[in-house]
């Protein structure tokens, strides 16, 4: 069990429950705000903030129509498949981000949402 202040992480305690949204400004913060503006990325943008809020939304609820959401979005974003236009792969691809560094941000979200719940 991993107690309020420690984690499983080396260098990142964790002292709270994240936070609404934090998982988004984690998974975007790199991305330019240049390419924001273009319609097509910004379709890519809104798709991939939704399956970041569906998970987000969806950790820790009772409404089942939540979890299904996060485990959808947990399923899209684990997926090595490339060959939808907008396969996780692909829409990190579109994004110029690494779908490894944005898989484990997401990671490292969950495992500090659980040890917050369970301190």
């Amino acid at each position: 069990m991993i107690r309020s202040g420690q984690s499983s992480l080396p260098g990142s305690p964790i002292l709270e429950p994240p936070r609404q949204g934090q998982l988004i400004r984690d998974v975007f913060h790199k991305l330019d705000n240049r390419v924001r503006r273009i319609g097509e990325v910004r379709l890519v943008i809104a798709i991939l903030e939704d399956a970041v809020r569906c998970i987000e939304r969806g950790y820790g609820t009772r409404n089942f129509q939540m979890r299904v959401q996060r485990r959808d979005a947990e399923r899209w974003i684990a997926s090595r498949n490339r060959g939808h236009v907008f396969a996780f792969e692909n829409v990190c691809g579109i994004l110029k981000l690494s779908p490894e560094e944005v898989r484990s941000r997401i990671a490292f979200w969950r495992d500090r949402s659980r040890a917050a719940c369970h301190t």
